[in-house]
């Protein structure tokens, strides 16, 4: 199989990589594995999502978060649509992240955690803002990408995938 774009991967892992721990992470002090087939079905499923969403390709999406699993399924998820990632790091103040925001013209926002949440969450406060606002842990007040991989999952469903 030649790999000729980022998401290729995906197919090569299925291939030759079948692992239980591809990714990890700790959550409240505990380890959380994520298997290669999790890493290909949410990449797949969040791509889905977007789609469903009506994210095409060229769209922007801004994400505010540092290194976690999620952020890659994310990443995988938005090549496959050719979307444009615009990662942004977690040390910003709500003016720097509003400028992004504005300047990239994102269609969707992802940030990781409450604390993330509550410093970006002012950059939402212009005339004209219509991005949609999700969060890979749960924030109060605030959508969860699951909902995403959700509704990529229902649509994959529906295909018969």
């Amino acid at each position: 199989m030649e790999i000729s774009r980022t998401f290729d991967l995906l197919e090569r892992f299925r291939d030759i990589n079948q692992k239980e721990d591809v990714l990890c992470c700790k959550e409240k002090g505990i380890w959380k594995k994520y298997s290669s087939q999790e890493y290909i079905d949410y990449s797949f499923n969040f791509s889905y999502g977007l789609y469903e969403l009506g994210l095409r390709r060229g769209d922007k999406i801004v994400t505010v978060s540092a290194n976690r699993p999620e952020w890659n399924f994310a990443d995988m998820g938005m090549s496959m649509l050719g979307i444009v990632h615009v990662p942004a790091f977690i040390s910003l103040n709500a003016s720097e992240y509003q400028h992004i925001i504005r300047d990239s013209g994102a269609k969707l926002i992802i940030i990781s955690d409450n604390k993330l949440f509550k410093s970006a969450s002012p950059a939402f406060n212009y005339p004209g803002f219509s991005a949609m606002v999700y969060t890979f842990d749960d924030v109060k007040g605030a959508k969860n990408w699951l909902e995403i991989i959700d509704k990529g999952k229902s649509c994959a469903d529906k295909a018969g995938n």
